[in-house]
């Protein structure tokens, strides 16, 4: 206002930036005109003031528009009524790859070919009508690269013209993006409709809402049967609760996934294996965890366990029965692996068996191991199969005999690779062998012994009673002549005596069979004998034999232990008055029984000097055959022999016991 008095001069349009009472700033457009005289003197002054501040912020405001218009990710576009381009921004520019004055020189119809300039028209009214369209094109730019684009356009009408407001994004790279999930999508459906194991998908509610054609294969339901289902409609009772379980840990925890073995049961009622690998998944698109499954049949190779497992019992169960182990030797590596039974035979520990060959050869009895390493490494070299018997020498002092075979087998080379063989326990077979030929030689001695007794007899007291018995013939006409009766009757009773005695006499001889145990027969044997004895007498005599039992007796022992029978009988017979006998033979934990018991008259054996002739004789049967004889009777209560034999009895020991064959001759 100053510079108007002081010049004359008026002062327009000053902005002027002044504080009001409240504070705040305003913006204040001054305006000073001078009022002068005729003659040309400022008398004064005339001043407008203009509040601007309002005005000053759209302005501010409208930049700000124009500059984010200008750097937004999106390209603007102004069009006219006729598609011509009237501005862009530089988002435009650089989405196109166009000048801002290159642009604005073309029309729509020049970036946009889906844009037609004859259907322009009706594209211009639909917008005016509707105010705004969404829609997806394709926009060339000036290099002809094709871009996808979303365009958003807006319908303005702004001071008395008509404008078409464009925003393009380019949406190429999510389309490219669109298109590869599309066809990573059709893989896998592709995948897992074609896929031969079964897949399901289950969402929370462990309902199915993805099953493949395998499958529904597998169970033998539809896919639309399936769908909403849970795996208990075909799951096999007995293993749902855990299969419920597991689902359920893999949803409430972050384990990755589990595997489980269950038995399905198909819509048939067939019972199949399956393998179940599950994984606990979460979708993007979606809030719930959901488990996909991939389902495997394992039926068949359930059977061929099975099958296997069978296989391998059945195995071992004859292993064990037939007493022959199976071993294998990896050469290369000296390992050497048993079957159950080598165990049972070696008597071994399998936890603590070293598992090479020469722990091997510590379990082998010493004077043989040398004898083994040898026919086993010849073996190996030249090829040929190895088969060698030999002892073990067990921890307690036992012995074991064994008959080992193997045959080796060798790389192309020439190395030997493994050695694959069996080993037989022969124990009982050695002792059977050993028990065979000491019986063969009992009954060599047996029958020497009974040619020198029946020739003993016949030679000696047989002809001795004939000598007499013709003697006592020759007395009778002179006894006769003299008619005494008397002695008549006497002669008579000696000579009949006489026949009776060689009558025992022959039948003595008659009975020294040393056949009565050969093939098993001593049962038999005993049992004629029995009835032969009680034939004539009112008693009965029950027989309880053993068999087993009798398989572990020698020739020797059975032929005295008949002797014992005998005697004992007759005594209760002839003695006792017995009206009930019992013979029995039956096993002990160490030794073999025999029992004759008696309800006869009894008697104190402390009474009786030196137990008798017959209880004598008994008891010295007993003791050459390695035998305990016991007697036990009481007065009107019967007698009870026993004699406890040893299972493993050595005829040797008896000999040297009780004096050679040839010296009790």
């Amino acid at each position: 206002m100053s510079h108007a008095l002081t010049t004359g001069e008026a002062s327009l349009n000053e902005t002027l930036d002044l504080e009001d009472l409240n504070g705040r700033t305003k913006t204040i457009r001054n305006t000073t005109v001078p009022v002068k005289d005729e003659s040309g003197t400022t008398l004064g002054a005339v001043i407008l003031n203009e509040d601007l501040t309002d005005l000053r912020r759209i302005q501010e405001a409208l930049k700000l528009t124009q500059f984010s218009v200008d750097h937004a990710v999106e390209g603007f576009f102004w069009l006219n009524h006729r598609g011509e381009i009237l501005n862009v921004n530089e988002s435009a520019c650089r989405m196109l790859e166009y000048t801002h004055e290159e642009l604005t020189t073309m029309t729509i119809h020049d970036i946009d070919p889906h844009i037609l300039s004859d259907n322009w028209p009706a594209h211009w009214e639909e917008l005016k009508r509707r105010g705004s369209l969404t829609f997806e094109s394709k926009h060339w730019s000036k290099t002809g690269q094709v871009l996808d684009t979303k365009v958003s356009v807006n319908y303005l009408h702004y001071d008395g013209h008509e404008y078409n407001c464009a925003i393009i994004r380019n949406i190429t790279e999510r389309k490219r993006a669109e298109a590869a999930l599309r066809s990573s999508e059709a893989r896998f459906r592709l995948l897992v409709e074609g896929a031969p194991l079964g897949i399901a998908i289950m969402d929370q509610q462990k309902r199915y809402v993805k099953v493949n054609q395998a499958l529904c294969s597998l169970v033998g339901y539809l896919e639309e049967e399936l769908l909403g289902q849970t795996f208990a409609l075909f799951t096999h009772p007995d293993d749902l609760a855990l299969n419920v379980a597991q689902t359920d840990a893999l949803y409430s925890t972050s384990h990755p996934g589990c595997r489980i073995e269950k038995r399905y049961v198909r819509k048939t009622g067939e019972t199949i294996w399956v393998t179940v690998n599950a994984t606990s998944l979460a979708f993007p698109e979606e809030h719930e965890q959901h488990i996909i499954a991939i389902i495997e049949d394992t039926t068949d190779k359930k059977r061929a366990e099975q099958a296997l497992r069978e296989s391998q019992t059945r195995l071992t169960e004859a292993q064990r029965i037939a007493h022959i182990g199976s071993w294998e030797l990896n050469l290369p590596e000296n390992r050497l692996t048993w079957s159950e039974e080598v165990y049972r035979i070696f008597e071994v520990d399998p936890r603590r068996f070293g598992g090479s060959y020469e722990a091997f050869l510590k379990l082998v009895h010493p004077d043989d191991r040398d004898l083994v390493d040898l026919a086993y490494r010849k073996s190996v070299a030249a090829r040929t199969p190895y088969n060698v018997v030999h002892r073990l020498l067990l921890p307690d002092g036992r012995m074991k005999f064994v008959r080992e075979r193997c045959e080796t087998f060798y790389t192309q080379d020439g190395q030997p690779l493994r050695s694959l063989g069996t080993i037989q326990d022969i124990t009982e077979q050695k002792r059977t062998e050993e028990a065979l030929q000491q019986r063969e030689q009992d009954l060599r001695d047996a029958m020497e012994e009974r040619e020198r007794i029946s020739q003993d007899l016949h030679d000696g007291i047989l002809q001795s009673l004939y000598a007499i018995g013709l003697g006592l013939e020759s007395c009778k006409p002179l006894i006769k002549q003299r008619t005494d009766k008397k002695a008549t009757d006497l002669l008579e009773q000696a000579v009949s005596q006489m026949n009776h005695v060689m009558t025992e006499v022959r039948n003595f001889i008659a009975g020294l069979d040393p056949d009565v145990h050969q093939g098993g027969e001593f049962s038999a044997a005993l049992h004629a004998m029995v009835q032969k004895l009680i034939a004539s007498h009112p008693i009965h005599c029950r027989l309880a034999i053993d068999e087993p039992s009798v398989s572990h007796l020698s020739t020797e022992q059975a032929l005295h232990l008949m002797n014992i029978v005998r005697e004992a009988i007759s005594n209760s017979l002839r003695h006792g008055h017995a009206t009930k006998a019992t013979v029995s033979l039956k096993p002990l934990a160490h030794s073999i029984r025999l029992t004759i018991r008696d309800n006869g008259t009894g008697f104190v054996p402390a009474d009786v000097s030196g137990l008798g002739h017959g209880l004598s004789n008994m008891e010295a049967r007993a003791r050459k055959v390695g035998g305990r004889f016991a007697i036990r009777s009481v007065p009107q209560h019967g007698t009870r022999i026993t004699i406890d034999l040893p299972k493993e009895y050595r005829h040797a020991e008896s000999e040297s016991e009780h004096g050679s064959t040839a010296a009790r001759r």
